[in-house]
């Protein structure tokens, strides 16, 4: 996201401090109130000089020495691009070491993908050994999740000293109830931004240089509240009367009306010729001499910018004048628009037109766009629209693209069936799949009376299989796909990419793994166009799924890796590709124990999973999400994301998303011993209609989690009959028949434990010994842990059994078992004088393991984070909690003492 470097240079720096600032009375207190916290919000109405105080805040840590850093937010930055790319170059002034002014500490020399970028400033944040403070000014512009998000991520890791300092006119959604509860926000509100008595005085008297009686200025105060942008206004207004006492007694009404009544002064206070500018200009979100000159037909823009900046007439520089870049305060602004409106509607199409043509010559299409739509002009509107709207679509635009196109009138789209089929695409990624049906519905009606319609009836019949695989339609979807893939006349098109993907996906779920793989592979011609590189991403993404259903887990997350790396060449960083690699990617992490990365991977791309309503994506990251919340101890989280789950299947209309959600309730409740509430979500979950569509497909997010599943759960944990047993082993066989051997694990450890309860305890331990055995090779800890106390105590038998066999010499089995064991918080009282060599390898997760053999290798931090796919700084965690571990000082004593244990060679 490359921006002009004035734009960018405005957006980073501190408002220029007023000459003979009102020096708030409690900043040097609020300063020491802060100290020690993570965040600090001012928060209050337009006009109450949150930026002002911010700046004086700025001062006082300046002058203190601390680093500190500026960034002020508009609306386009409500993009996570380009959001991104700010705060990592905000980032970069306060995390570089004192003295290095050149080389950029977050952005790397080879452009990686967002997530990555986003990783890596995370983490260079919670690095960061010097006390900073990052200011971000108007931050109600941005709505976007995946923003909130992130910043909470950052203010969670923020290391000691570390400080975010946030101006809003909205309560952003930054969990700030948990920061009140632990001390680390400071809420500076509107009561606090109020000028007081005094603060008024000096103000007017000395600022402003008026001359006003004491009862004057009480008036004034008392009629303002101590509003600053009011008495700002005010201010304006009496300068050059005579009369100014006569003038404030004229004031009634409440602070709206005062705000309108003095800006209305303050107008009629200019030149004829100024007042014209400032009504045109009002259109204008930022104000330069070129667009200025071409909205408001004059020469003298600049001039005109330069003497309202110096005048004091709200208008506030954006670059420190480096490039006379300016904006009007949003009050004024506000203002000025509604008396164009009144005085002057008739012209301001006009205006919003040279506006969109000054945008579109500058090759700025957005902001051209808002403009042209603003101006009426619906055909000029409707063919930039056109120009952009495959670009649009590949950078996962789709809300805003939905927006623009939503805003027309219906008949101006209908003549323009690649329009109209990109409005349903955007309708389809923003939750809405039932409107977008219509549409295309309508579209297919129509489509023999429209020009240019070669091939739309192809496009047509990839588009809605996809749409039917979003609404849970999946057994209509997959024959109409099955017959629409041979139809296609361009393979090389981007209809053609989506339909074979949406199929794949779904003979993955029927079990016909080599059918898919070759249908992708078929769909994959030569050549480097965006439309060809998408199948190569769901290829990867398809074989990872395969490989985890045959329990080949760690193939799957290479897999996985490279599908993330390749999603951002063919579609973007923040788009639906890649965060459908993620979150596979998450849910295989979690299997083998990884919780760190899986959770940051969910922290990033959780948001654009909801934005889309992928099904199995929003069940697979939520169930993820929550069970790693659960194994934190963070009950609240857990039981709010499996809430959350539920709510959006109910809003969406996807009974099988609100079934998994109770599906997970039940496994939860029967972890907590309640099997009442456990057997009532089972059998709420077992809804007919959820599973329905399915007929036999096993679709990703419920390879593992079904109704059959919960039901043996419910019995091993003490509910039930022991004709289970033979259900079990049915179902055992039906998955080894479809090769979803990571299904029969699962189905075999819940069978060992039924068989122990029946009493046939060594057929039972034999079971779960070879469910041990299968999943040591691959890690998969959390196979075992997700059972809870049950399949535990068998583990537990297992470890002893061993151990009176002489079975407990570190082999791999054995300290993959005590793995299992002491990440369940169980110890075992050995009498062989091992026990501290056992807790201690036991205690190394498989990622540290890892880790602790690459450095044996003699790899640098740097190697092995690009072995791993991490940053790092993840790598530099590592080691450390490894030399926490074992005790150790250094990673050659941590190396020393692994290969001591036979641990590594």
């Amino acid at each position: 996201m490359q921006l002009p470097g004035f734009v960018r240079r405005a957006k980073l720096a501190a408002p220029s401090a007023a000459y003979r600032p009102v020096a708030r009375r409690d900043v040097a207190e609020l300063v020491v109130r802060s100290a020690d916290t993570r965040l600090i919000l001012f928060r209050a109405p337009a006009g109450f000089g949150k930026t002002t105080a911010m700046r004086q805040y700025l001062d006082h840590l300046q002058a203190d020495g601390r680093r500190v850093a500026w960034l002020t937010l508009d609306a386009l930055d409500d993009d996570f691009r380009r959001f991104l790319t700010h705060l990592i170059a905000v980032f970069d002034q306060v995390l570089r070491p004192a003295g290095n002014h050149d080389e950029d500490q977050i952005s790397p020399g080879v452009t990686p993908g967002i997530d990555q970028l986003a990783l890596k400033l995370v983490d260079s944040v919670a690095d960061c050994e010097h006390p900073f403070t990052l200011f971000i000014d108007e931050f109600e512009s941005v709505s976007n999740r995946s923003i909130d998000d992130l910043l909470r991520v950052i203010i969670s890791r923020l290391p000691s000293g570390g400080q975010l300092a946030i101006a809003s006119r909205e309560t952003p959604n930054l969990q700030l109830g948990r920061l009140r509860a632990q001390g680390q926000l400071v809420e500076v509100d509107q009561m606090w931004l109020r000028f007081s008595r005094e603060e008024t005085e000096f103000f007017l008297r000395t600022q402003r240089g008026l001359k006003l009686s004491a009862e004057g200025i009480a008036k004034l105060y008392g009629d303002t509240e101590g509003w600053p942008a009011v008495l700002w206004l005010a201010s304006m207004a009496l300068e050059n009367r005579e009369d100014p006492e006569s003038f404030i007694a004229t004031f009634s009404g409440s602070n709206s009306a005062v705000a309108e009544y003095l800006a209305e002064a303050v107008l009629s206070n200019q030149p004829e010729d100024v007042q014209s500018f400032l009504l045109k200009s009002s259109i204008l979100g930022e104000l330069n001499k070129s667009l200025c000159d071409a909205v408001c037909g004059r020469d003298d823009s600049d001039q005109v910018l330069i003497r309202l900046a110096h005048s004091n007439v709200c208008v506030t520089t954006l670059d420190g004048g480096e490039r006379n870049l300016y904006r009007y305060h949003g009050l004024f602004a506000a203002f000025l628009r509604g008396q164009l409106e009144r005085l002057y509607p008739q012209e301001i199409s006009a205006l919003h037109l040279t506006a969109a043509k000054w945008y579109e010559a500058e090759g700025r299409p957005i902001p051209a766009i808002e403009h042209a739509l603003a101006s009426g002009m619906t055909e000029y509107a409707l063919s930039l629209i056109a120009s952009r709207s495959n670009s649009l679509l590949f950078e996962g635009r789709f809300r805003l693209l939905a927006r623009w196109l939503d805003a027309l009138p219906t008949e101006s789209l209908r003549l323009k069936p690649r329009l109209r089929l990109a409005h349903i695409w955007a309708l389809t990624f923003t939750r809405r799949g039932a409107e977008a049906l219509r549409r295309l519905d309508a579209l297919d009606g129509d489509k023999a009376a429209l020009p240019a319609s070669e091939g739309l009836s192809n496009e047509i019949n990839a588009l809605r299989p996809y749409i039917l695989a979003i609404l849970e339609r999946h057994e209509e979807g997959f024959w109409l796909a099955e017959e629409a893939v041979h139809a296609v006349v361009h393979r090389d098109s981007f209809c053609y990419a989506i339909l074979t993907t949406t199929l794949a996906t779904w003979r993955v779920a029927a079990n016909r793994y080599a059918d898919a793989i070759e249908l992708l592979t078929r769909s994959n011609p030569e050549g480097e166009s965006r439309s060809t590189t998408f199948p190569i991403v769901y290829t990867m993404c398809l074989q990872g799924l395969v490989s985890l259903a045959q329990g080949r887990v760690r193939e799957a997350i290479a897999h996985f890796r490279v599908a993330l790396g390749e999603a951002e060449v063919a579609f973007g960083s923040r788009s639906v590709g890649r965060s459908i690699a993620a979150v596979y990617l998450a849910e295989a992490l979690y299997d083998i124990d990884e919780l760190d990365e899986a959770e940051q991977l969910l922290a990033l791309y959780l948001p654009i999973v909801r934005e889309y309503v992928l099904p199995d994506q929003l069940i697979i990251s939520h169930v993820i999400y929550a069970r790693i919340a659960h194994d934190r101890g963070d009950l609240d989280h857990c039981y709010h994301y499996l809430s959350e789950l539920e709510y959006f299947g109910r809003h969406n209309n996807l009974p099988r998303v609100i079934a998994s959600a109770q599906l997970e309730r039940a496994r939860m409740a029967l972890l907590r011993g309640d099997l009442a509430d456990a057997r009532n979500q089972c059998e709420r979950a077992e809804y007919p209609a959820a599973w329905s569509s399915l007929r036999g497909m096993i679709m990703p997010a419920n390879d593992l989690e079904t109704t059959e599943l919960c039901r043996f759960r419910l019995f091993v944990h003490g509910s039930g009959d022991e004709g289970v047993i033979d259900s079990i082993k049915a179902e055992i066989r039906s998955a080894q028949n479809n090769s979803r051997n990571r299904r029969v694990l699962k189905l075999k450890i819940l069978l060992a434990k039924a068989l122990h309860m029946s009493g046939q305890l060594r057929l039972a331990m034999r079971m779960i010994q070879e469910c041990a055995e299968t999943a040591c090779h691959e890690g998969l800890i959390r196979t075992f842990l997700e059972e809870g106390t049950p399949i535990l105590e068998l583990i537990r038998e297992l470890r002893l059994a061993r151990q009176v066999e002489g079975k407990d010499l570190g082999d791999e089995l054995t300290l993959f078992i005590d793995r299992i064991l002491l990440r369940a918080g169980c110890r075992l009282e050995l009498s062989d004088g091992k026990n501290e060599a056992m807790d201690a390898s036991a205690s190394l997760s498989a990622r540290e393991l890892n880790i602790l053999e690459f450095v044996s290798f003699g790899l640098s931090n740097n190697a092995i984070a690009e072995k791993l796919f991490v940053t790092e700084s993840t790598v530099r965690s590592h080691l450390r909690k490894i030399n926490a571990k074992l005790g150790a000082s250094n990673r050659t004593q941590a190396v020393n003492m692994a290969r001591r244990l036979g641990w590594i060679r």
